[in-house]
């Protein structure tokens, strides 16, 4: 455990601590003491408890098993740092600021850990595309079918897309640990569609073996037709493949000016290919990514699915961990981050 030695200098100093503290974690970490008390503590949680050692010391002890921050860098005048982990691999062309995404990317591993511990039995791992087409036998796939997927196969489906909308988040992440799996979600999008879709990808990654041992993790910022990254065009293939037969599939249907006309053209097309009328309007958007459909595409969805998404990732998740398997005080964590 961390010594107190910087919380007994407070002391001396006539310092605050939580003032210190929670200036130091932003300073080094840009974490804010808002996020820490809305999110990381329990409801129960009282500044007063810092000004004692031992108080100190819990309050470490919970930001180390909720976010992962190292012990060790608590001591002297050391910049606060998270726990030293396997390698973290990012799509090839990601241009984004990679540390803006960490505090996101450090809470959705450390529920990761727990969850992936808390399995107690073999995850199924499909072997490609149709071994996953199997488990559907000839329903359209819609999110509510692809999370029964995902709990069939003991895989952990991870919501992290509740934290302030301030809080940078990747798209979606893959975790390995201890040889088994755990999926992060941080888009904020509500379509089922788009976020079976996000699932299947990061199973397109798992299924490929793009995560190994050494690497650990696998981080999408985004999910998006991408030609010049090898393993984002072959789980976005997987991905395809598995809504619709086909990993090469895209939806050829003549742009109708109103989106409820194209809603009903996308019905009419599901009915004869048995897929998801859905699926076939994000395709659309998808295959054709120069002419902007996205907005078009998104009014058309409103004709076609509830935006009920985060709801059914959340309850999945909650279900996931049973209130006999993690403590109480772990679950309302648990329940806050997946905003159920």
């Amino acid at each position: 455990m961390a010594n107190t030695i910087e919380s007994i200098r407070m002391s001396k100093r006539g310092d605050k601590p939580a003032e210190t503290i929670y200036k130091r974690l932003h300073t080094d970490l840009g974490i804010t003491k808002s996020f820490l008390k809305n999110f990381i503590l329990p409801e129960w949680w009282d500044d007063e408890i810092l000004e004692s050692p031992s108080g100190f010391q819990e309050f470490q002890l919970y930001l180390l098993g909720n976010l992962g921050i190292s012990l060790e860098s608590w001591k002297g005048t050391k910049k606060l740092r998270y726990s030293q982990g396997s390698k973290v691999l990012f799509k090839k062309n990601a241009k984004q600021d990679i540390a803006k995404f960490t505090t996101g990317i450090q809470l959705a591993k450390s529920i990761a850990e727990k969850a992936i511990f808390s399995i107690g039995h073999n995850q199924r791992i499909p072997k490609d595309a149709q071994e996953v087409r199997e488990f559907f036998k000839n329903k359209q796939i819609q999110l509510k079918l692809v999370l029964e997927y995902f709990a069939n196969s003991n895989i952990p489906i991870i919501p992290i897309y509740g934290l302030p909308k301030q809080t940078s988040l990747p798209a979606a992440m893959v975790f390995r640990i201890d040889g088994k799996y755990a999926i992060a979600v941080g888009s904020r999008k509500r379509s089922p569609a788009q976020q079976a879709f996000h699932l299947l990808h990061e199973l397109g990654h798992i299924a490929q073996g793009h995560i190994s041992e050494k690497v650990g993790s696998y981080i999408d910022f985004s999910i998006e037709k991408d030609q010049e990254d090898e393993l984002e065009t072959e789980a976005n293939k997987f991905a395809v493949e598995v809504f619709t037969g086909f990993s090469n599939f895209e939806t050829h249907l003549f742009k109708a000016k109103d989106p409820k006309e194209f809603a009903t053209e996308c019905k009419t097309e599901s009915k004869k290919i048995k897929v998801s009328p859905a699926f076939l309007a994000l395709n659309f958007a998808w295959a054709n990514p120069k002419d902007q459909l996205w907005p078009f595409v998104n009014k058309v969805l409103e004709h076609l699915e509830p935006k009920d998404a985060l709801k059914q990732i959340s309850n999945h998740f909650i279900q996931f961990f049973s209130k006999e398997n993690v403590s109480e005080e772990y679950f309302e964590f648990l329940s806050k981050i997946a905003q159920v």
